[in-house]
């Protein structure tokens, strides 16, 4: 996660009363299996993006609104995802647009796939090792960009 989070909107929600869901830091669950070191288990992962001179990049940043130098701003919005805090699965994080767009018609609540606002956990061992600066009383914005 980037260092500098640039925030947009944002609830006034206590986190003690937050029903979205929290991000936190990956870890290495390797312990015994003789592939990694053993000190790697319990370890935080970190993120990395490959990019060839040939090939078109994308990649999403969470935790910001602008892009790096050379790369082109698709769209910002808010990281979201399918699994809120007290669910037990795994999740995927998606970038949605700050200006979603609606299918008009079908707005009934059927609990079929769910989308969350998602923030970032700070209390407890468990957290994403960047805060300060991110707050976890702030929905986490994101970006596209593209190379």
């Amino acid at each position: 996660m980037p260092k500098d989070p640039e925030y947009n909107s944002f609830s006034n929600i206590n986190h003690n009363q937050w029903l979205g869901s929290w991000i936190a830091g990956t870890e290495y669950q390797t312990h015994l299996y003789g592939i990694f070191p053993d000190n790697a288990h319990d370890q935080n992962v970190p993120c990395a993006r490959c990019h060839t001179g040939n090939r078109s990049a994308l990649m999403m940043l969470p935790g910001k609104r602008t892009c790096p130098n050379g790369w082109v701003r698709e769209y910002e919005g808010y990281l979201m995802t399918g699994a809120r805090l007290d669910h037990s699965h795994m999740a995927t994080y998606e970038c949605v647009d700050k200006e979603p767009e609606f299918i008009n018609g079908h707005g009934a609540d059927t609990n079929g796939a769910l989308l969350y606002f998602v923030k970032p956990f700070c209390s407890g061992m468990a957290t994403t090792g960047h805060c300060p600066p991110y707050s976890e009383d702030r929905e986490l914005t994101c970006v596209v960009c593209t190379k």
